[in-house]
């Protein structure tokens, strides 16, 4: 039996497959990325700054931070791969819902 969260489900992914697989999300996913990457950057500074105010341990906080923005900027890195503009480039979706 088919749940109805389920069944629901199928047309949605199928249309955000053919709507991310454009030649404009190749260059608009990685531009958002690279943003992330610099607020996450501008968020742990100052959270940084808090902590350290407040007289509260920060190393772990900024190590943490640190981590998700250097992981979002790879992210964005790796979208500019030949591979990924090409793919895009056909404008054909990596999945295709079933």
């Amino acid at each position: 039996m088919i749940f109805p969260s389920e069944r629901g489900a199928g047309p949605v992914l199928g249309q955000t497959n053919r709507a991310l697989a454009r030649p404009w999300a190749a260059r608009l996913v990685p531009l958002c990325l690279a943003a992330g990457s610099l607020e996450w950057v501008r968020a742990g500074f100052g959270l940084v700054q808090q902590r350290i105010a407040q007289g509260e341990p920060w190393a772990r906080l900024a190590v943490i931070l640190g981590a998700v923005a250097l992981v979002t900027a790879a992210s964005a890195w790796l979208l500019r791969s030949p591979r990924l503009r090409a793919h895009f480039a056909r404008g054909t979706a990596p999945f295709h819902a079933v």
